[in-house]
């Protein structure tokens, strides 16, 4: 870094520091996230310069704010813990079941040198596990991927034969893409996002969410099983141990 860029950053993240516009609490958000956007740049930059793969700004923001908000999930649950209070009500990263007799669908893409692990796993409002499906594909971005996933989580229920669907993802990127807050930093998956939405003409209800990272976890394990799977991988009642761990945190309510 050139010295006259190393001073103009310090003086910024002193002037962080030292600010009277946040509260305590926001200063350990802010200071948070910048420590999680600065680790991940440096992240970047070393798959850039070591594996050449090219880097996206977006999605570099994207994990840091998510890796940001589960830090202080985290961080909120042991503050309460320590002082006796027992787990903060409603927490942002546990899933919640779906409402009015949908199925929700959560799905999630796992990308490493231009290849994808795809998750899906589906669940009822009982929390039963109803299917999970992993594979692996060949993308050119992370974006890309977890594009694919939502197409290939959308093709999942309609063969399973369902009408009625919460689809949920921890990529508010994709979320507001699909949503019709298109941004031109995407318009690689302009043709992917045409496709999402002829198959979700096909269910009488479809309903798209963010949420944080810690909150798709089993759709997680379920695309890094993808990435690491030869042939596609589809469970109707017998997921593997590692996604049935997962699936008992969040309140599986009996071994499927």
């Amino acid at each position: 870094m050139p010295f006259y860029l190393s001073i103009c950053v310090d003086r910024w993240f002193t002037g962080l520091l030292n600010s009277q516009m946040f509260s305590k609490s926001e200063r350990v958000w802010v200071l948070s996230l910048v420590s999680f956007i600065s680790w991940e740049i440096w992240k970047a930059r070393c798959k850039f310069l070591f594996e050449d793969i090219t880097i996206d700004p977006r999605c570099v923001v994207e994990r840091a704010a998510s890796a940001a908000e589960e830090f202080d999930v985290l961080r909120r649950h042991a503050i309460s813990t320590r002082n006796g209070a027992g787990v903060f009500s409603q927490p942002t990263d546990i899933w919640k079941p779906p409402v009015n007799g949908a199925i929700k669908v959560n799905f999630d893409a796992a990308w490493k040198n231009h290849e994808a692990g795809l998750g899906v796993v589906m669940r009822n409002h009982n929390k039963d596990f109803c299917y999970g499906f992993a594979s692996k594909r060949c993308c050119n971005s992370a974006l890309n991927a977890e594009t694919e996933a939502a197409i290939e989580a959308l093709r999942c229920a309609s063969l399973r034969g369902y009408s009625k669907i919460e689809m949920e993802s921890d990529s508010k990127v994709l979320i507001d893409n699909i949503k019709g807050n298109v941004c031109t930093e995407a318009w690689t998956i302009l043709p992917l996002l045409d496709e999402i939405r002829r198959l979700s003409a096909g269910f009488s209800d479809v309903e798209w969410c963010w949420i944080p990272r810690g909150a798709n976890r089993a759709a997680h394990v379920t695309a890094a099983i993808g990435l690491r799977a030869v042939c596609p991988q589809g469970w109707a009642n017998q997921p593997p141990p590692s996604l049935v761990r997962v699936l008992a945190s969040d309140g599986l309510p009996s071994p499927p």
